[in-house]
């Protein structure tokens, strides 16, 4: 069921309560019309089936979920990993960052689109749309940026430009932000909530002048430009640089880097077969993940774009249009999956990332496990200082000498609270000691002292 249906009423003319009041010798005359004619509500037009709504809800469920922590989880893996931090990465995190902005208004389109009458407050009506139109053309934007720096890597390789050290390519992303959210300030600006009244006549008088009428009030978020020429000049602008014009030049770059890559050798790599070959097959693996991504958006945002231009007048089918919003928005949670799918370092990183969080999380529930079955467990270290010449480290005895360069170790073990275990710590830990040592914990003080099984080759304790 669709949420805030319209709010409907009936009106009658004052002349004809009056008149009515009259005849009737009545001076409730309006309620008991409105007892004789049926509820408004019957009257209402719920064009939003519960079929759409319902599964509207589901699939932006699904978008949401997939897109807020598929790209979350790229961005978390690009920058805690340092042999990520390259060109392309940084322009996949800005494309992950746009994709998580978009995400997190989609709430907001999808109570609109399933409501008759908008509830919501003029802040988000002013605020929601600009900031999904800014993450729309920053993400495309991106995918520009991508493919000029594949189209300088592979065809101009000693030519870097703008992308050459991380501080250009950070000044790039930002002037594609900057120049986003300069392009939305027309519509924060001009959204502002209407209201919107649909009057139907239910009787009226022999020469046309309506008694009673029938009306129906919602409520909207909308554009309210001056004019329509300016809403249709608007509407175009974004139509080109949101949409044709980048992706046109997206199509010339990759025609041109897939012809050099697949179509002719490469001049600029002096390898072996085997490694010209093997940079080769990297090559294409990445420019077939970012042709895909390119593909991708173009696929799901072209029917929304192309419906919205031709749709200036309002009257396209609400549903239809909700559907082609809802096919592009379902680019946010497409990304991340190419990323994992086809990104093959990303998706080593996470899956690396995820065992030694599985590895983590294991030996906590394994020391939880210890403490409840043996008491409280501690965790110990025993430092042991020595002193060794540049003589005895080559005969491999280690007595104190004046003149000799101290070196410590460190032992970490645990150990519980109600016993009195012993650790000999020579072997692997400390290999060049000529004899044992064995640390003891004191019980109930947790006083560390430390003993040597041949008092005779001490070797210099601190």
């Amino acid at each position: 069921m669709a949420l805030y249906p319209p709010k409907c009423e009936y009106i009658f003319a004052p002349w004809y309560l009056e008149m009515f009041n009259k005849i009737f010798n009545v001076t409730n005359s309006k309620e008991i019309l409105l007892d004789s004619l049926d509820p408004c509500e019957d009257s209402i037009d719920y064009y939003l089936s519960n079929g759409f709504v319902y599964s509207l809800i589901s699939v932006y469920a699904l978008i949401i979920f997939i897109g807020l922590f598929g790209s979350l989880c790229v961005i978390w893996v690009i920058v805690t990993s340092p042999s990520l931090h390259k060109t392309l990465n940084f322009l996949l995190l800005s494309l992950a960052f746009s994709d998580v902005v978009l995400t997190l208004s989609l709430p907001w389109t999808l109570i609109y689109n399933i409501s008759y009458d908008y509830t919501l407050g003029p802040g988000l009506c002013t605020a929601i749309p600009p900031i999904q139109g800014m993450a729309v053309m920053s993400s495309i934007y991106a995918l520009l940026l991508m493919a000029v720096e594949r189209y300088q890597v592979i065809l101009h390789p000693h030519h870097r430009g703008l992308f050459k050290t991380p501080l250009r390519i950070g000044m790039l992303i930002a002037v594609v932000w900057v120049i986003a959210i300069c392009f939305q300030i027309p519509q924060f600006i001009v959204l502002s909530e209407e209201v919107l009244h649909h009057d139907i006549v239910v009787l009226s008088s022999h020469s046309g002048i309506p008694e009673i009428t029938y009306r129906e009030t919602i409520q909207i978020c909308s554009e309210l430009w001056a004019g329509n020429q300016q809403s249709l000049a608007y509407s175009i602008a974004i139509f080109i640089f949101i949409y044709s014009a980048p992706l046109m030049v997206i199509v010339v770059v990759y025609a041109r880097i897939g012809y050099f890559i697949w179509f002719r050798p490469s001049p600029v790599v002096v390898l072996s077969a085997n490694g010209n070959e093997r940079a080769r097959s990297q090559r294409k693996k990445i420019m077939s993940m970012l042709i895909l991504l390119a593909s991708v958006f173009a696929v799901c945002w072209g029917p929304y774009f192309v419906t919205m231009l031709v749709c200036l007048d309002g009257h396209c089918n609400p549903e239809l249009t909700s559907y082609f919003q809802w096919l592009g928005h379902t680019n946010v949670a497409l990304d991340p999956i190419l990323y994992a799918y086809l990104h093959v370092r990303v998706r080593e990183e996470f899956l690396l990332k995820l065992k030694t969080i599985r590895r983590r999380i294991t030996s906590w529930f394994t020391f939880r496990k210890l403490k409840r079955s043996n008491g409280i467990r501690r965790r110990h270290t025993v430092s042991v200082a020595y002193a060794r010449s540049e003589q005895q480290q080559q005969t491999g005895t280690t007595p104190l000498m004046s003149n000799s360069r101290r070196t410590f170790r460190h032992v970490s073990f645990v150990t519980s609270q109600t016993n009195s275990p012993a650790l000999n710590i020579r072997g692997s830990k400390f290999p060049e000691l000529s004899t044992d040592i064995t640390a003891t914990i004191t019980p109930n003080t947790n006083r560390k002292s430390v003993t040597f099984a041949n008092q005779n080759n001490l070797p210099g304790m601190v």
